[in-house]
């Protein structure tokens, strides 16, 4: 079990994609992930409640058909890949944010 769990570990790749609302990618199955909104939520005195994403995943450019949600707590799982909602940053342009 050991021996599993470390080759399983071993052979694991982590990266980080910055995505703005609109913004769509390419998965390695040759499928389409979008972030069609992305929403931040606060607590009435202003502190950070959560971070959520409204995706879809398409065959194709020109189809939306998969509906997800992610956020900090509930990561997608997808074509062996998991995506995790694990915050924001201020994007290039006044008042637009980048999910991660």
């Amino acid at each position: 079990m050991i021996i599993a769990a470390m080759v399983s570990f071993s052979l694991r790749e982590e990266g980080f994609v910055y995505m703005r609302e609109g913004d769509r990618m390419k998965l390695p199955s040759g499928r389409y992930l979008n972030l069609e909104e992305f929403i931040f939520e606060h607590y009435p005195d202003g502190r950070p409640k959560s971070w959520i994403s409204k995706v879809n995943i398409s065959d194709s450019l020109d189809k939306d058909e998969e509906k997800y949600l992610i956020s900090v707590n509930n990561p997608l799982r997808i074509d062996k890949l998991v995506f995790y909602q694990t915050g924001y940053r201020p994007a290039n342009s006044p008042g637009e944010t980048e999910t991660v």
